[in-house]
């Protein structure tokens, strides 16, 4: 008997601060034997379609997804939206909104950097994101390439990062507004790492009782106590297990595509859950 099939429900690429063209991620996913890959970009879903298309003549399965920067009780959670409608106008408006941040966000970390001597401009930071929303790997990078750190994390580590001297707070949408936002877009709204992220049972209680639909329990950052931890919480909470590589392309991240996946069994009581909204939605 072969091996069980394996979906990875957390990757991003090109269009958002992802190294691969949609279709390119897909076609690693396919070659690393997964049955299914989401495309979870950060607020934005550009590069689904396309990734939809390129599985067209693959044995994969593309999962459409988001990942939405969000805050509860002063806490950045990141939520994930699974099996959700790309199209859907409730996440095109929430997707203007935190770009329109994120690029006022960025102008004011370039004027910081600016100051203090570092060569960098926002219009280098523009051609990099190449119409993604703007994030700070994007500056991370354009200071790398200007020579002025050694790697993308020491940008962080000496300018970018909470605290540093270009660190600039991130506006987010609340978390309950970006659960309801991933169910009138039919999607299930899966906490991402809640480990590495500081998400405490008190919170996720909470957004249980919003509506939230999972939590990840397999991911690069969450060793085999954390995964244990956060699983009990799912079992605890009646919430669904969920997981992935958080990949971001060859050479960048913690792991590799497909090596934090998940039995398809997870992805399916996703999908399931996710059918309920859309035909919730249908019916209105």
């Amino acid at each position: 008997m072969g091996a069980e099939k394996q979906a990875d429900l957390h990757t991003h690429t090109s269009r958002s601060d992802g190294l691969l063209e949609p279709a390119e991620l897909v076609a690693l996913a396919n070659d690393a034997g997964l049955a299914a890959v989401a495309i979870t970009d950060h607020d934005n879903t550009a590069g689904v379609h396309d990734a939809v298309s390129a599985a067209s003549a693959l044995e994969i399965e593309v999962v459409p997804g988001i990942e939405v920067s969000t805050r509860t009780a002063n806490r950045e959670i990141h939520l994930l939206g699974l099996f959700i409608d790309p199209d859907a106008e409730v996440l095109a408006g929430l997707s203007r909104r935190q770009r329109k941040w994120r690029r006022e966000r960025a102008e004011v970390m370039v004027e910081r950097a600016i100051k203090l001597g570092l060569d960098i401009d926002l219009a280098r930071v523009d051609a990099l994101a190449a119409g993604a929303p703007i994030g700070r790997p994007h500056l991370a990078q354009v200071l790398l390439d200007a020579g002025e750190v050694i790697s993308t994390q020491d940008a962080f580590d000496r300018y970018l990062g909470i605290g540093k001297p270009c660190s600039v707070p991130k506006q987010m949408v609340d978390t309950k507004d970006a659960i309801a936002a991933v169910h009138e877009a039919g999607g299930a709204a899966v906490v991402a790492h809640p480990g590495s992220s500081r998400v405490r049972e008190k919170i996720l209680t909470e957004l249980a009782s919003a509506g939230l639909d999972g939590v990840e329990v397999m991911h690069p950052r969450h060793e085999r106590r954390r995964q244990h931890i956060v699983r009990g919480l799912c079992e605890k909470l009646g919430l669904l297990p969920s997981g992935g590589s958080d990949y971001h392309g060859p050479g960048r991240g913690d792991s590799r595509l497909g090596e934090h996946s998940v039995p398809m069994d997870w992805c399916e009581g996703l999908r399931q859950r996710a059918n309920r909204y859309q035909t919730s939605t249908k019916g209105c």
